[in-house]
């Protein structure tokens, strides 16, 4: 994986802890958190493509990716329910406060 795409995804992973009430995590747990992260998303893309050509086309639609997310296990009305609660609440934790930054310092 390239290393700016895996700093996004280690990023993304220690956010997610953070919002989670984790205030530190050993850097063993967070790099195999990333990695699942990185092989989900992985499975995800390839999977709407595979819908996309099947369907004879070479982009992907958001059918696509709902029929990719369906074969995973997740239907709309979980994302919707998730979006209208644990998906709102952890929005709070998109902001870059000087705290928020150094609370996720200190969990790397």
């Amino acid at each position: 994986m390239e290393l700016a795409a895996a700093k996004l995804l280690e990023s993304a992973t220690h956010r997610t802890l953070h919002a989670h009430a984790f205030s530190r995590s050993s850097t063993q747990a967070s790099i195999v958190l990333t990695d699942l992260l990185s092989r989900y998303l992985a499975l995800l893309a390839g999977t709407c493509a595979k819908y996309a050509s099947h369907a004879g086309r070479t982009g992907v639609t958001v059918h696509d990716a709902l029929g990719a997310l369906g074969d995973l296990g997740v239907e709309m009305d979980e994302l919707r329910e998730y979006a209208a609660t644990e998906g709102r609440e952890l929005a709070r934790y998109a902001l870059w406060t000087a705290r928020r930054v150094e609370d996720l310092g200190e969990l790397k």
